[in-house]
């Protein structure tokens, strides 16, 4: 199943083939990108069920507040979601564009990775325990699902590291 990071790519590129044919307004560009039925946005491949238009137009929202494109009046790219377009530029370029978003909240990556480094045993620096040390007054306003996704796409463009564990139990 493909990631947030890699649908970014792909929705900057069919904006930016939108944008050469005409461009077109937001709801216009949503259900061009639903009808394509791009792998990418696909969710469930045994029911091929893909991305919903809701769940799209989020991601859209998304990535004007990190400044790739811009929604009105008709859906662009700005100059730095044509950089992305770029594979050579693509990782730094989403990677600063999430570290630009988080500052607008007041968050730095250096005040993540204190907050990390301050979180100790039993406790250990996921997401969520990461949200709730953070010491930033408008961290509310960004919202956990938001930081969670940010947390990811700086992963993705390693800014940050992770570690995953697979647990196993009862049937």
């Amino acid at each position: 199943m493909a990631k947030t990071y890699d649908r970014i790519g792909a929705l900057l590129n069919e904006v930016g083939r939108l944008e050469k044919a005409g461009g077109v307004d937001l709801p216009a560009a949503i259900s061009a990108i639903v009808k394509k039925r791009l792998r990418v946005l696909l969710i469930d491949q045994e029911k091929q069920r893909y991305l919903s238009p809701q769940a799209l137009g989020k991601l859209l929202f998304l990535l004007r507040d990190m400044k790739l494109l811009n929604l009105e009046p008709s859906v662009r790219l700005t100059p730095s979601g044509r950089n992305a377009l770029n594979p050579e530029n693509y990782n730094a370029t989403v990677g600063t564009a999430a570290l630009r978003l988080l500052d607008g909240f007041e968050i730095s990556l250096s005040q993540m990775l204190d907050t990390i480094d301050s979180i100790a045993a039993p406790d250990f620096s996921d997401s969520t325990t990461i949200f709730q040390h953070l010491q930033a007054t408008k961290k509310a306003e960004l919202g956990f699902d938001r930081f969670r996704m940010i947390l990811f796409l700086l992963y993705c463009t390693r800014r940050l590291s992770r570690k995953v564990r697979v647990v196993y139990g009862r049937p």
